[in-house]
């Protein structure tokens, strides 16, 4: 029992340092004392996940490239090939990316483009959409309802999670099942594949939850 305890405090310690990694936001893109000249830049490339940091990727007419970063809670669905503004600084190579702004005057083609997205990528026959109710109706639901671009690309997103974390949950449970039977390890040497499998079904299981929420209030 000591051994398992201690693999399970040096694994919470490795997936609070990949977390803190991977929230780090970096300063460029950010510089907040910006005043120089303005410029616009086309996004070049696509974010496909919400609820986790991603990188806007900016080139502006002269070639010159820009990035900024976001935060798991700023980032949203941005349509590449837009134009975004940039505030330059004169006093040395930092600039502001206008993100907010960018999100704020293009909520409604944002929102278009994700319903768009959802229509496309999440079948009605999927693992998903049996776990939680979507059906053939739900994009028009969708479109009828207030939610806005952001809740729209966050449920698309949880519903690609759900069918990912079914997908693993079973093939670990066959794999697990078949290594118990043949090998008949000790309780001890079972404990950390079986709590691995019951974290995947503990977010299996939060994640359906909330994609149902959000379907129970679209469809009124």
């Amino acid at each position: 029992m000591t051994e398992l305890i201690i693999i399970i405090f040096f694994m919470l310690i490795l997936f609070a340092a990949v977390g803190g990694v991977a929230n780090h936001i970096p300063k460029t893109g950010r510089c907040f004392d910006a005043d120089g000249r303005q410029v616009t830049a086309k996004i070049t490339n696509t974010n496909r996940a919400a609820e986790k940091p991603a990188t806007m990727r900016l080139r502006d007419e002269k070639g010159r490239r820009y990035h900024v970063k976001l935060k798991a809670s700023e980032v949203k669905l941005w349509i590449k090939g837009d134009t975004v503004r940039i505030i330059l600084s004169d006093k040395s190579k930092n600039y502001r990316v206008l993100f907010h702004e960018y999100f704020k005057e293009n909520e409604e083609r944002i929102r278009e483009q994700a319903l768009i997205m959802l229509e496309k990528t999440i079948k009605p026959g999927f693992i998903a959409a049996r776990l939680t109710g979507y059906t053939k109706n739900s994009p028009e639901a969708f479109r009828a309802s207030e939610a806005d671009s952001h809740t729209i690309f966050t449920f698309a997103t949880y519903m690609h999670m759900i069918d990912i974390y079914s997908v693993i949950a079973a093939i670990m449970v066959i794999v697990f099942a078949v290594w118990y039977m043949v090998f008949k390890p000790q309780l001890i040497h079972f404990m950390m594949p079986l709590l691995i499998v019951l974290a995947i079904f503990f977010m299996l299981n939060g994640t359906v939850t909330t994609c149902k929420r959000v379907l129970d209030k679209v469809n009124g």
